[in-house]
């Protein structure tokens, strides 16, 4: 992506340039900048994160509309309001804003700042379609390559926990590795897994990478499993308080209540 971008500086011969990507954080449209060249430190910060709900800038504009935007003076654009301080310390006077256009719609917006009032020529908006078709490729590329690589992730898990499983070592050993494999493989803290014998109870097997899933999973293997606790209408308190009560970090705050 920042090879495509400096390339499309280099084809409009724009010295200030940005790309971002659009992206939704708990539902609400996000552009984060993705490449830049040649922004000064200050726009280039206050250009770092745009929500689409937050106003009308070009770049918004140009992302909810999917098509281009140019506005030939920011001093007249109450979008560009909130960036007023890095827009004037910066010399900018215009903006124009293209979306980057991908198989399932916007992907981003690639963005040129000028120092000179103006708008694009004819020659220039074609070029700038060309670059955003390349820069759609290249997008689309890196998460297609994204998914493919944890999807393989994923499956070498899951190789690496049933490999185990059809070995020479007995059941219980067995998925111990298995689900350790599978913890790993899937960045998961811990992992549990029910297994069922015939003409038995449902038993918990569970691994945990750190204290913080410990506790569920100790609540998930106290589950289904018969117990002695001494007695039904009479049971042993110790016994009882171990099987009921299997995890400290809960136990603490009950006792604390």
């Amino acid at each position: 992506l920042p090879l495509v971008g400096s390339a499309t500086a280099l084809a409009l011969d724009q010295d200030l340039l940005c790309i971002h990507l659009l992206s939704g954080q708990e539902g609400a449209p996000v552009l984060s900048r993705g490449a830049a060249g040649g922004l000064p430190l200050e726009l280039l910060t206050a250009l770092g994160t745009l929500h689409l709900d937050d106003g009308g800038t070009t770049i918004g504009e140009a992302a909810r509309r999917g098509e281009l935007v140019m506005c030939e003076d920011v001093e007249q654009e109450p979008g560009w309001q909130p960036f007023r301080d890095a827009i004037t310390t910066a010399g900018i006077r215009s903006v124009w804003a293209a979306p980057i256009l991908g198989s399932r719609g916007v992907l981003g917006t690639i963005t040129g700042f000028s120092r000179t009032a103006g708008r694009l020529t004819g020659d220039q908006v074609e070029l700038l379609s060309l670059y955003a078709g390349h820069a759609a490729a290249a997008i689309e590329r890196e998460r297609l390559f994204d998914e493919a690589t944890r999807r393989n992730r994923v499956l070498e898990s899951l190789r690496g926990m049933l490999e185990p499983l059809a070995g020479p070592e007995r059941v219980d050993g067995g998925l111990a590795v298995a689900l350790l494999a599978l913890c790993r493989g899937l960045g998961a803290g811990g992992t549990g897994v029910s297994v069922v014998a015939r003409g038995q109870a449902p038993r918990w097997s569970v691994v945990a990478l750190d204290g913080a899933e410990t506790d569920s999973l100790q609540l998930l293997a106290a589950q289904g499993s018969k117990v002695d606790i001494g007695g039904y209408y009479i049971p042993d308190e110790a016994l009882a308080t171990k099987v009921m009560r299997p995890s400290a970090t809960f136990n603490a705050i009950i006792d604390g209540m």
